[in-house]
Parts: C-alpha cells; sequence; structure tokens
C-alpha cells in the first residue's frame, strides 16, 4: 500500500525535474468496466468461459462499444484467450495472479538459438506471464537428434512441461508420449498427437518452385537438415520434389543434397555440388543456413542473380540491410505466440490442449532470383 511519504517523494521528484505534480488521470467508463469484469473474473463469478459482449452490456447498463473495449483489455492483459470467431472467451487468469507458476523446459535446436530473437521473445512472454523458463544444457543438435540422449537430458533437468524446437520425428514422437505436456515449436509433427505450431510454408514453396521454373530454372535444389531428408524425406521435402516433377523435372538425391550437416563441411560439399552439374537456383532452408550458403557461395565467385538465384524459407532483421535484397518467406509470428501461450495456461489450470497452430507463409520476392544465365 503507498504510503503518505511515498507519494510526497515520488512528487518531490516530479518537481525536482520539472514536472510538477503528477496530474489525476480518471478511468473511461471502458476501463472501470475492465476493473469490475476482472474482480469478477478473480471472483469465480463466470466459470470458465465470459458471457458475450451483447449480453455483458445489457447486464451492466453499458454501451457495446464500451464492453468490446474492455474485453480488448482483459484480453491484452491476458485475463481472457484470443476467442475465435463466433466463440466465447475462454477465461485464463495470468500465473502470477492464480498462484500457479510452471517450470517451462525448452530443447532447443542449436546453439545459435540461444540469442534466437523469436525465442526470446516467447521467453518474455511466458516469463511475464509468472513463470520460469529454461533451456537445456544440451541443444538437441549436440545430442544428435537421439531421443535417448534426449530422454536422459529431460530426466536430469526436470520441468513442469517442455517446449521442444525444430525436433526430428523420433524426438517430437517421444515428447508425445511423456506424462508432463510438451509443445513441438516448428520440426516434425504431422500425424503426431502433440501440441504444436509452426508456419504453413508448403504454398510458398510450390510458388516458388513455379516461379523459378518460369525464369527458366530447372536444376533447382534444397538445403535442407539431415533428419529432413533421412531415412525418407520428410512432408515438405516430399512435396519439394513432387512439384519439381509436375513440372516435368526429374528428382533425386541431387535435389536434396548432403552438405554434412556440419558447418566445418559446408564449403567443400558445396564445391563438390557445383563442380559437375551446378544448380542454377537454390532454396534454403533456415536462415542461419542461408547466410552461411551465401558466404561460401561468394567465396567462390557465385552471386545472386548474377549466377544463381536463391531463396530463403524465412526472414531475419539483417535482410533488411542486404543488397539485393533477399527473396524469402514470410508468415505471422503472432499466430504461433498466441497458440503458446493457450497451451501454457490449459497446462497451469491442468487442461490438456493438443492443438496445432499455423500461419500461412507467403513467398516475397526479392531480387536474389533472376532468370537462367545461359
Amino acid at each position: 500500500m503507498p504510503t503518505r511519504e511515498s507519494f510526497a517523494n515520488d512528487n518531490h521528484a516530479h518537481k525536482e525535474y520539472g514536472l510538477g505534480v503528477r496530474r489525476f488521470m480518471p478511468a473511461t467508463v471502458a476501463e472501470q468496466f475492465a476493473n469490475h469484469l476482472r474482480a469478477e473474473i478473480l471472483a469465480g463469478m463466470f466459470g470458465e468461459t465470459l458471457p458475450g459482449v451483447r449480453k455483458l452490456a445489457e447486464e451492466a447498463g453499458v454501451s457495446a462499444r464500451t464492453a468490446v473495449a474492455a474485453v480488448a483489455q482483459l484480453e491484452h492483459e491476458g485475463f481472457l484467450d484470443t476467442a475465435e470467431t463466433g466463440r466465447a472467451h475462454r477465461i485464463a487468469i495470468p500465473a502470477h495472479l492464480s498462484g500457479v507458476s510452471l517450470k517451462i523446459g525448452i530443447s532447443h535446436y542449436g546453439s545459435e538459438d540461444l540469442e534466437n530473437p523469436r525465442l526470446l521473445r516467447i521467453t518474455r512472454a511466458l516469463e511475464e506471464l509468472g513463470h520460469r523458463v529454461q533451456f537445456s544444457r544440451k541443444s538437441l543438435g549436440e545430442l544428435k537428434m537421439d531421443a535417448g540422449r534426449v530422454a536422459k537430458r529431460v530426466a536430469r533437468e526436470r520441468a513442469d512441461a517442455w517446449i521442444v524446437q525444430a525436433g526430428s520425428r523420433e524426438v517430437v514422437e517421444w515428447f508425445s508420449k511423456q506424462s508432463f505436456p510438451a509443445f513441438a515449436m516448428f520440426g516434425v509433427m504431422s500425424g503426431i498427437d502433440i501440441a504444436g505450431g509452426s508456419a504453413r510454408k508448403i504454398p510458398a514453396m510450390r510458388a516458388t518452385v513455379k516461379r523459378l521454373v518460369e525464369l527458366g530454372h530447372r536444376r533447382i535444389v534444397m538445403v535442407t537438415r539431415r533428419e529432413k531428408r533421412e531415412p525418407a524425406p520428410e512432408l515438405f521435402e516430399r512435396t519439394f520434389l513432387d512439384e519439381l516433377e509436375a513440372h516435368c523435372i526429374e528428382t533425386g538425391s541431387y535435389n536434396l543434397p548432403d552438405w554434412g550437416d556440419d558447418p566445418t563441411l559446408m564449403g567443400g560439399r558445396l564445391e563438390r555440388l557445383f563442380r559437375y552439374t551446378p544448380p542454377t537456383a537454390m532454396l534454403v532452408i533456415e536462415k542461419e543456413i542461408f547466410l552461411a550458403v551465401q558466404h561460401h557461395l561468394a567465396r567462390m565467385g557465385i552471386h545472386a542473380p548474377k549466377h544463381i538465384s536463391l531463396v530463403a524459407d524465412d526472414f531475419d532483421p539483417c535482410f533488411e540491410w542486404m543488397r539485393p535484397k533477399v527473396t524469402h518467406f514470410d508468415w505471422d509470428e503472432t499466430v504461433l505466440l498466441r497458440g503458446m501461450i493457450a497451451w501454457v495456461r490449459d497446462v497451469a489450470r491442468g487442461r490438456k490442449n493438443r492443438r496445432k497452430v499455423f500461419s500461412d507463409a507467403v513467398l516475397v520476392e526479392g531480387e536474389t532470383i533472376g532468370p537462367v544465365k545461359r
């Protein structure tokens, strides 16, 4: 409870910096109604869902616009899940108010992901809800995507729930069968009973292949991780091959080359690939790998779009600084964040949540693709 002394000190500070006594800001009707609804929610008056906006407005004697603004404020504060069209808002009290704080482990793909802006935003959002987040001390890459080694690591680093990033089918299936809740972020999750979220990139990939074929390309290669290629191509990679064949392009291991999956091997593997049947276009999965491919090709005197067309399957802020502008996929990451927060809230309330959320990616054509150079 603020004291008279604290108010006096605060006002003294405002006067010292020439601000004077802080102005009294009366609450709007919408803010007052939001305060009323918040108190009712905490008192358990509504159960699991909030009544519709029209009913709330009628019972409280306020306008529909006021009710909409109040509900939007509570949604922003985390007291309500974002409602789908035509459905009621589900009540989700933030962890720091409900007293339920989870320890959430993140099994990340590689050490570079410890500085991944998207993961850091997710971590911050979960911590703002009152949960503790910890990254595994060993990444999935360091554990060689071995489910047995992952199991031992998870047993050592106990958590109430786990987020697994870009896991292989074997690893994601293992997480889906455990007693603790798990959320698959990217990676392989089709056909697996697990909550998850990702970008739906197949339409953007098809648009990419179509555009490259229009530009005269026939030798089109995708650079992707080994777990997506072996022992058999996963859905995205398999669809890529199917799309090439739909354009009468014969496919094989050439289109999904073995680049070593190791930073120290990439340069040599790329030189071998370009020595005999050089690709005229490359779709590179993961922005970090894209930057590495672009770097190694430049060392070989190969530049886009003069000698080759390059496409990245994701966006990175550094692309804004690059010329020529990088052709890439783009998608709304807030869809993933909302899905993950809804999953965490359900876990905190003891509810099962196996829903998957997807954001549709689109092809953003930049300046790194062009016609085949004959």
